[in-house]
C-alpha cells in the first residue's frame, strides 16, 4: 500500500523541478543560437592554420636558405682562420725568438749589474770596518785622556786639602790659648749636637 506522505512529497518534488526547467527554458535554446558563430569560428580556424601553414613553408624555406649561406659562410670562416692561424703562429715564433734575446740581454746586463752591487757593496763593507775600527781607537783614547784628567782633577784636589789644612794648623797656633779653647769647645759642642740629631 502506497504511503500517502511519499505520494506527496514526490508530486512536490516533481513541481520543483517543473518550476526550475520553467525558469531556465530560455537558456536551453542556447546552443542553437551560438551554433552560426562557432561555424564561423570553426571556419576562420581554418583559414588560419592555411595561413599559418603556409607561414611555416615559407619559414622552413628561408631557414634552409639561411643555413645553406651559413654553411657556405663557416667554410669560409674556417679558412680564413685557418690561415690566420697559420699567419699567428709565424708570428709568434717570430715574437719567441725576439723575446728569447730580449731575455739573454737582459739577464747579461743584470748579471752585469749584480757584479758591480757585490763589488760596491765589499768596498762599502770594507770601509765601514775601517770605520768601527778608528771609532774603537778613538774611544779608547778618549777613554785614556778621560780617566788622565779625572786622576789629575783628583790629585789636585788632594793636594789642595792637604794645603789648606796645613794652613788651618798654621791659622791655630797663631790663636791665643783662650780663644783656642772656646774654639775646641764650640767644636765639640757642634759635633755632639749634630750626632745627637742623627739619632
Amino acid at each position: 500500500m502506497t504511503d500517502p506522505t511519499a505520494q506527496f512529497e514526490r508530486r512536490d518534488s516533481e513541481s520543483e523541478d517543473l518550476s526550475v526547467r520553467a525558469v531556465f527554458d530560455h537558456l536551453l535554446t542556447f546552443p542553437d543560437e551560438i551554433a552560426p558563430v562557432f561555424n564561423d569560428l570553426g571556419d576562420e580556424q581554418r583559414e588560419r592554420r592555411k595561413l599559418d601553414q603556409v607561414r611555416v613553408d615559407r619559414n622552413i624555406m628561408y631557414i634552409d636558405r639561411l643555413n645553406e649561406a651559413l654553411d657556405v659562410d663557416i667554410k669560409e670562416r674556417i679558412e680564413s682562420d685557418q690561415l690566420i692561424e697559420k699567419l699567428n703562429i709565424s708570428r709568434l715564433d717570430t715574437m719567441q725568438r725576439k723575446l728569447v734575446f730580449q731575455i739573454e740581454a737582459g739577464y747579461k746586463a743584470l748579471q752585469e749589474e749584480l757584479d758591480d752591487a757585490k763589488e760596491r757593496l765589499r768596498v762599502a763593507t770594507e770601509k765601514l770596518y775601517q770605520t768601527e775600527v778608528d771609532a774603537e781607537i778613538q774611544l779608547a783614547q778618549m777613554r785614556e785622556y778621560i780617566m788622565g784628567q779625572m786622576d789629575l782633577r783628583q790629585e789636585e784636589l788632594l793636594y789642595q786639602s792637604q794645603v789648606r789644612v796645613q794652613e788651618d794648623l798654621e791659622l791655630r797656633q797663631t790663636f791665643p790659648a783662650p780663644v783656642l779653647e772656646v774654639w775646641r769647645v764650640l767644636a765639640d759642642e757642634k759635633d755632639v749636637m749634630e750626632g745627637g740629631a742623627m739619632l
